[in-house]
């Protein structure tokens, strides 16, 4: 699978309490413009909340706000 793709998404989160994270943020591609990725707030009915021109882009933006991807199942006890 290429990030050109356009059936593919992503989970990422931030750190919250102790049982769940604080904040859930989905990642997927611009189906109207090839290479690019929004990231939608399932919270806000699923509005868009950022248009990266790349991948690249959008996982700076994450990381900039201390987001995490999701990979597997993420648990408390793991250390997030």
């Amino acid at each position: 699978m290429s990030i050109r793709d356009d059936n593919w998404f992503e989970v990422w989160f931030t750190e919250g309490g102790d049982s769940e994270p604080a904040y859930l943020l989905v990642v997927k591609p611009n189906v109207t413009k090839p290479g690019f990725v929004v990231v939608l707030d399932p919270i806000d009915n699923f509005k868009v909340v950022h248009r990266g021109q790349s991948y690249e882009d959008t996982q700076m933006w994450l990381n900039e706000d201390e987001y995490h991807r999701v990979e597997g199942r993420e648990f408390p006890d793991d250390g997030w």
